[in-house]
């Protein structure tokens, strides 16, 4: 965990925060070009107390889609449970 700015965030935190940062998107609707928003960069690089690297628009965006794809296939795959087994 850092607090200095200029220290680079540890792997283990980026990972965390950018996956954390994705479930947001995903779960919230929120347009994902928040994330080019130098204010919210400016929150995020805070509330890790690091020099946060962001993840891309389109990283972010690839990761919501991933996220989306498996949970239609879980939602399919209990559905189809249910009607089999009612």
């Amino acid at each position: 965990m850092c607090f200095n700015k200029s220290s680079e965030t540890p792997p283990a935190k980026k990972k965390s925060v950018d996956a954390a940062l994705v479930r947001w998107f995903a779960s919230s609707g929120r347009p994902i070009n928040i994330i080019e928003d130098s204010d919210f960069k400016s929150l995020l690089k805070v509330a890790t107390g690091c020099d946060y690297k962001i993840p891309s628009r389109p990283t972010v965006s690839s990761r919501v889609d991933d996220i989306y794809e498996s949970s239609k296939i879980k939602l399919v795959k209990e559905l189809e449970n249910e009607a089999m087994f009612p």
